[in-house]
């Protein structure tokens, strides 16, 4: 009788790659409405390009793209086994619902539904959704 326990190797399962994607497409969303919002402003001569707006309009549009590019990590077969690329997308649901809600927060207060598309409560939204469900796709699975 064969007492041995088999001790296969416990996986993370991959997402699919179109999700993987859209997620990433969805932090491509987010630095481009901050772009298209701090941007318009400039081209507008509504405000002055100083070092600390053009800081302003450029440094959250890098973190998007790295935001975007988080998720493409989960498909990579070489990262397979890291569990950080899962954190990292958890972790950035958890922001972005963070900012979702703080951008959102306008609306009790009276503001046009239409001004929040200048905010990224809507942009920011659509990331922490995209985020959770690639975080969730990426779980382990329990031995």
């Amino acid at each position: 009788m064969d007492t041995e326990r088999s001790h296969e190797p416990i996986t993370r399962t991959t997402p699919p790659v179109w999700l993987a994607y859209a997620v990433s497409g969805t932090g491509l969303l987010l630095g481009a409405a901050h772009l298209t919002v701090t941007g318009g402003l400039l081209l507008s001569e509504a405000r002055n390009p100083t070092p600390g707006y053009l800081a302003w309009m450029f440094v959250p549009v890098l973190i998007a793209l790295v935001i975007a590019a988080v998720p493409l990590t989960l498909i990579d077969p070489r990262r397979a086994r890291s569990p950080w690329p899962r954190r990292a997308c958890g972790a950035i649901a958890v922001l972005t619902a963070a900012l979702a809600l703080f951008g959102l927060a306008p609306l009790a207060f009276g503001a046009t539904p239409l001004s929040l598309f200048l905010g990224p409560g809507p942009y920011a939204l659509a990331c922490a959704v995209a985020f959770t469900a690639l975080t969730l796709s990426a779980r382990r699975p329990r031995p």
